[in-house]
């Protein structure tokens, strides 16, 4: 993912994404769903989702942030 000619990639702290992004358009909690030996489904948070809106003809992009990291990047829909 590029923000103002960097370049950053999956492992990179949130602060450098912060630094050369700026802040998110959308921040929301990623959940993890699983089921456990007993059959009952389960849900927790696995991190955060944010969402990044560059401009009208740019895809979106979709960052995943777990534990201060990011994990993965990933286009969204066109702006």
């Amino acid at each position: 993912m590029r923000c103002d000619n960097r370049l950053l990639t999956d492992g990179d702290p949130v602060a450098l994404l912060l630094l050369y992004c700026g802040e998110p358009l959308v921040r929301e909690t990623a959940w993890r769903h699983y089921r456990t030996h007993y059959g009952r489904w389960y849900q927790e948070s696995d991190g955060e989702r944010w969402t990044y809106h560059f401009g009208r003809y740019q895809f979106m992009q979709i960052v995943t942030i777990r534990k201060g990291k990011i994990v993965s990047i990933e286009n969204g829909p066109r702006g």
